[in-house]
């Protein structure tokens, strides 16, 4: 179980690190604008909430689990006890 953790953890820091190396390029392709800044910025920010999702996804799914049996079930499915 530990190392599943680890092993999903590191594959979620490594999809962080090539994002914000490529940050430019995204900001460039998905937001494009008169002012490479203003992409970037954008690029950035999409990055941002992605990185603030997660806690409060957690959060969200526990309150879930612990209040509805089913939620609860399907969390205990999906190998997080």
């Amino acid at each position: 179980m530990a190392w599943a953790a680890a092993m999903g953890n590191g594959l979620e820091t490594y999809d962080f690190t090539v994002y914000s190396f490529s940050a430019v390029a995204i900001g460039k392709l998905f937001f494009p604008s008169d002012s490479a800044f203003a992409s970037l910025l954008l690029s950035l920010l999409t990055f941002g909430a992605g990185f603030a999702m997660r806690p409060i996804g957690a959060w969200f799914i526990g309150q879930l689990a612990r209040t509805c049996p089913a939620a609860r079930a399907a969390v205990r499915g999906a190998g997080n006890d």
